[in-house]
């Protein structure tokens, strides 16, 4: 009773702040946007409004200049050999402007300065021509200085081999001119790159590339806790793609960017209007962090592309362990972009574009055989097996009277799904504001996002405003954070196999005898009967479009606020807060007169929930020599809340055409759920490292979840990660190999009870029977000594990079053992229960391998190609079976694969060949098993060329192996649509009325078959002979594609195998010179594509990306152009 009152209370001291929490956000987020605001108005883009206050009497160089860069936004680039930092000066000014000051403070020496945007360049003042010509030992050098992909290095030394003091620095260009001796060697150097000598003894002018030293410049990624670390530090596999791969093309969703570009996440890609695309890491569901928020509301569908700087994956549990029961499965870490660097306002603008231009794969039917049964045109039998369409003058239904009349039997309706459709267009355009000054920053974004529907009366309205802003006042900062998304789907239609869906209403359960484009006036009768021949079962296509309407109004706001103090140079806190919210609204409506629902029909939903973070993190360092250590210290909070309001009318509507609880004819069904969690965290990491080249990481986290029994909702779980970098400690091929590391890491994960899974909650339902009410006690049987499901795992890897970086791979090898099983399984009835959930000793393993190969097999001035391929595979096994819980089947065996894909094959002779009676197949009442369900390889392949101002990006990917069932397949044969049934066959039995199909197999000619409870052969007496009975076609077709909730034939078990070409993107950026003239900073325009092409092994009509196929809609093929300006 004490840890109820304990719970109640600590629900309600949560929801009592929630208020001023909100408050206290909104608060500190608007106060950050206008100080920054405020703080932005002093900076423009020459400096005069930037002004310095000055009093330095007797102190070096050095000093005056930071505090120039204290005062302002200006930055200095010198050659301290060149430039004497350590000399004493004096200056004082009041409020003067950047030019006055450096005039005043150089006047006197042999210094001069170029301003540079915002970059101050110092170098010696030039001998004069008439010096040089006096002095024929020494000559002028000039050259330029770039990196791999020819950008301008600003701020490279370039010093004369063997002095002190000639020497100077790069531009803004990244050019330089210096005066040498004649016989002069000059080394080029820059923090994080192989440094040059150049030889000037026959040669005065140069273009130098420096190459990247990877043994010196290791990565920067955002690790859990939105900490960011070295990569080369990590134990763990880490993958980081930046946000300009994510917005080369733009379409409605940010993940289908991402899919292909990162080792072991399967992105399963809808072809549905605002459905969004499935994550899968490793297999499953990754936690997506903001920012450092895990928000328990948002999803990629939810950002915009043009609002991310970058995304770093952390694979595994070990990565994302201090995330906890959150994280076991890794997490997806989003990186917005803020205010930038500049001190001056940067406006970006973007539009993505594209049309339609034909689908990837999509149904296709026969045309040759009319609607009906047997040969018969029958409106109302549900089938295609009727008469054949050669022009014979058949009674038929006239969409324009409305009556039955004699007219020609034709295939009216060959191009009915082309005619139907219309060609989809999506539009995604953004513009976002941003600046940054002295005080900090702020960013400005609105994006909206259009998809025209390729169904008629479809659409999607996705509109994205975000804003962010900092701080900084000498060692305190705060950053907030805002978005909020409105999503319209004015009408949504229906995914899946079942009346409503276009495809089983219009291309598998009706002919082509008819044109739908005389069925654009759907009423006969209006809100009250259809003009539709097959009102019996199916409806009017533009009926569905327009009557049964799905509307869907989704709204998410999310904010955050981060607070840090460094009370030190190693020692610092942190408190974030974040908080979300959504509220959905559905309404669902069939008029009167649908087949399904003839009186009408109403539904309507909203759907709420908010979350809860709170983090606050100490974090410190210390080094000493060799050796250094960092600690980090937290505590986190966690708490959800969803609330569901379901409701729909019964008995129809009393009033056609209002749509409303209040037309229920009788009294409508309402309920109400609520559900609520939390989670309270403590976690803590140490961290190790020699020479920067040997790491070692140790976490610890506890939970308490409000989940489990008292007794357990406590549980701990440690992480163990290191790397290595050998090439650090010794290289005897470093002209080959630039950089090498060996990492591995050890955690152990728990996992919780879903909310509510632990408690016994009556379900209450209103008005069952003659208005009276019931209240039903759970079939479910609860372990009361129920426990966390416990994960352990493990993983190895290692990075090369070669040839200057030029060439390098990853390989990651993982393996993942899961025990303490939470499942519910069935048990005696007696027990007055059905399922029990508890812990088993059932124990599953996972292992897989994960491999990345980056490369840049060109570089030079004027050309670049660069690519990327990443490989992917890994299965879950039975390690232990449960002697108690686990399946009994035989085929269930330890060492084997979990994801064993079960159905109901036929039976078969000793050669595997179909057994019949009769001339028809016999269904085999035992399962069989026929392969996987999960994909063999995950594979993704991105390049990229750039000549001179043309950039073009290609991206692939795919899955390998794995089964899947096709309802499409099925559904088409069942039918009597499938074009491969338009044959003599078919046409001897309806045209000459001849039954002759004999199906190739055999038959029984005596003895008999017995088997076990799982359809082990116990006993087989029989004997074959081929089978030589003829059929009806019709009949045969439809018992071997018969419904698959009763029979899954094993001929539509597919292989869902499949590569798509998924986005390409030409573009081309205006030279420097052209953008000045339009007063631009920079202007890109590009040509775009999005799901160009796919090759399936198997499926022929439907596309397997999305990972289930059930009558899905057909992949759009979208081509459009893109545009970038800058201002």
């Amino acid at each position: 009773m004490k840890n109820k009152q304990t719970d109640r209370k600590i629900r309600h001291g949560i929801l009592s702040c929630y208020l001023l929490q909100c408050k206290l956000q909104g608060l500190v987020l608007i106060t950050c946007l206008l100080l920054c605001a405020g703080g932005m108005r002093a900076t423009e883009n020459d400096g005069q409004s930037t002004l310095l206050t000055l009093n330095a009497q007797n102190r070096t160089m050095q000093e005056v200049l930071d505090e120039i860069e204290r005062q302002s936004e200006f930055h200095f680039f010198y050659n301290n050999r060149r430039i004497d930092m350590a000399r004493v000066v004096t200056i004082k000014s009041e409020g003067k402007n950047i030019f006055y000051v450096l005039d005043r403070l150089f006047a006197d020496m042999d210094i001069q300065y170029k301003v540079l945007d915002k970059n101050i360049i110092l170098s010696p003042k030039e001998l004069s021509a008439k010096t040089v010509v006096q002095d024929d030992r020494r000559k002028a050098v000039t050259g330029v200085v770039m990196d791999a992909s020819n950008t301008p290095i600003i701020g490279a030394n370039i010093i004369e081999k063997g002095t002190a003091t000639n020497g100077t620095v790069t531009d803004h260009d990244g050019r330089f001119a210096l005066s040498v001796s004649n016989h002069a060697s000059l080394i080029v150097s820059y923090i994080g790159y192989h440094t040059q000598e150049l030889d000037t003894r026959n040669k005065t002018s140069f273009t130098v590339v420096l190459i990247e030293d990877t043994k010196s410049l290791s990565e920067v990624v955002v690790t859990a806790l939105g900490i960011k670390r070295e990569e080369k530090a990590l134990g763990y596999s880490v993958q980081k793609i930046g946000g300009e791969a994510l917005s080369a093309v733009k379409g409605t969703d940010v993940a289908s960017s991402l899919t292909g570009k990162i080792a072991g996440l399967a992105i399963h890609n809808s072809s549905e209007i605002s459905e969004k695309p499935k994550l899968m890491l490793r297999g499953e569901n990754p936690l997506i962090v903001v920012d450092g928020v895990a928000y328990g509301n948002i999803t990629l569908h939810d950002l915009s592309a043009e609002d991310i700087e970058s995304i770093d994956v952390l694979k595994g549990a070990t990565a994302s362990a201090l995330y906890g029961v959150r994280g076991r499965a890794g997490a997806i870490m989003v990186t917005t972009k803020k205010s930038g660097e500049s001190g001056t306002l940067t406006v970006n603008i973007s539009n993505h574009t594209m049309a339609g231009m034909g689908y990837l794969k999509i149904p296709e039917a026969q045309t040759s055989y009319s609607t009906g049964n047997y040969g018969q045109l029958e409106y109302n039998s549900g089938y295609v097996w009727g008469n054949y369409m050669d022009g014979r003058e058949v009674k038929q239904y006239d969409p324009l009277t409305m009556e039955q009349q004699m007219m020609p039997l034709l295939p009216r309706g060959k191009n009915n799904i082309s005619n139907f459709f219309r060609s989809g267009i999506i539009t995604n355009t953004n513009v976002s504001i941003s600046q940054a000054g002295k005080l900090g920053g702020f960013r400005i974004s609105g994006t909206q996002v259009h998809e025209r529907g390729s169904y008629p009366n479809t659409s999607l309205n996705k509109y994205i405003l975000t804003g962010n802003g900092n701080i900084t006042y000498n060692n305190f900062k705060i950053d907030a954070s805002f978005s909020y998304k409105k999503e319209k789907v004015p009408n949504m239609p229906r995914v899946n196999y079942g009346n409503g869906n276009i495809f089983y209403n219009m291309l598998i359960w009706s002919g082509t005898e008819y044109d739908v484009f005389d069925y654009k006036n759907y009423w006969k009768v209006k809100d009250r009967k259809q003009n539709w021949p097959f009102e019996a079962w199916y409806d009017n296509p533009y009926y569905i479009m327009n009557e049964r309407i799905h509307q869907q109004d989704k709204n998410l706001f999310t904010t955050n606020v981060t607070l840090s103090y460094d009370f030190m140079k190693n020692l610092s806190v942190m408190f974030r807060s974040g908080f979300d919210n959504y509220n959905n609204d559905e309404d669902y409506r069939q008029s009167i007169g649908d087949s399904g629902q003839k009186r009408g029909y109403y539904r309507y939903g909203q759907y709420d929930g908010s979350s809860f973070n709170n983090d606050l993190i100490v974090k410190g360092d210390y080094s000493h020599n060799d050796f250094g250590i960092d600690l980090i210290a937290g505590l986190s909070s966690y708490w959800y809340k969803t609330v569901s309001f379901t409701s729909n009318t019964r008995g129809g509507l009393s009033v056609p055409g209002f749509y409303s609880l209040n037309a229920s004819v009788e009294r409508p069904n309402v309920s109400k759920e609520i559900s609520e969690k939390a989670l309270y965290s403590i976690y803590g990491k140490a961290g190790l490292s020699w020479k920067s080249t040997i790491y070692l990481d140790i976490t610890g986290r506890n939970d308490w979840s409000s989940t489990l029994p008292s007794s357990s909702r406590s549980y701990f779980y440690p992480s163990v990660s290191g790397s290595m970098i050998p090439t650090a400690l010794w290289n005897p091929v470093e002209d080959i190999l630039d950089f090498w590391k060996i990492r591995a890491s050890w955690t152990v994960a728990k996992r919780d009870l879903e909310v509510y899974e632990l408690n016994r909650i009556y379900s209450v339902e209103t008005d069952v029977w003659n208005g009276l009410s019931t209240a039903t006690y759970p079939t479910t049987l609860r372990d009361p000594n129920i426990k966390p499901e416990t994960e352990s795992s493990f993983e190895f890897g290692t990075d090369f990079r070669f040839f200057n970086n030029r060439l390098g791979f990853d390989y990651t090898l993982f393996n993942r053992l899961r025990y303490d099983r939470l499942i519910s399984s069935k048990i005696s009835t007696s027990s007055g229960f059905g399922q029990i959930t508890t812990n088993t000793a059932e124990e599953i393993r996972q292992r897989g391998m994960e491999f990345t190969l980056r490369g840049k097999p060109v570089v030079n001035r004027d050309f670049t190609w660069e690519g990327a391929l990443n490989v992917a595979f890994f299965h879950w096994y039975y390690d232990k079976l449960d002697p108690v819980y686990s399946s009994k089947d035989p085929r269930i065996k330890e060492g084997e694969r979990y994801d064993k894909f079960f159905y109901y094959d036929w039976e078969r002779d000793h050669e595997g060949n179909i057994v019949h009676q009769a001339g028809l197949p016999v269904k085999n009442k035992y399962q069989s098993v026929i392969g996987n369900s999960d994909p063999d390889l995950i594979l993704g392949l991105s390049s990229s060329f750039r000549y001179k101002d043309f950039n073009l990006s290609i991206s692939l990917d795919g899955r390998l192996g794995g089964m899947m069932y096709s309802w499409t397949e099925q559904a088409l044969w069942h039918a009597g649509s499938h074009p491969d049934s338009d044959n003599q066959w078919r046409y001897d039995e309806v045209v000459n009325g001849k039954q002759n199909y004999v199906a190739p197999g055999s038959k029984i000619v005596n003895g008999s078959a017995s088997y076990d409870a799982y359809g082990r052969m116990l006993q087989d007496t029989r004997t074959f002979a081929p089978n030589d009975i003829p059929v009806s076609y019709q009949s045969y077709t439809m018992i071997y594609n018969e419904n698959p909730w009763d029979h899954q034939p094993r001929q539509n078990i597919l292989d869902a195998s499949f590569v798509k070409l998924r986005e390409v993107a030409l573009n081309y950026s205006f030279p420097a010179p052209l953008t000045d003239k339009l007063l631009m900073k920079n202007v890109q325009i590009g040509i775009i594509g999005q799901n160009l092409l796919m090759w399936s092994k198997a499926f022929k009509y439907s596309d397997p990306d999305r990972g289930k196929e059930n009558l899905n809609s057909p992949t759009t093929r979208y081509i459009g152009f893109n545009i970038y300006l800058t201002l």
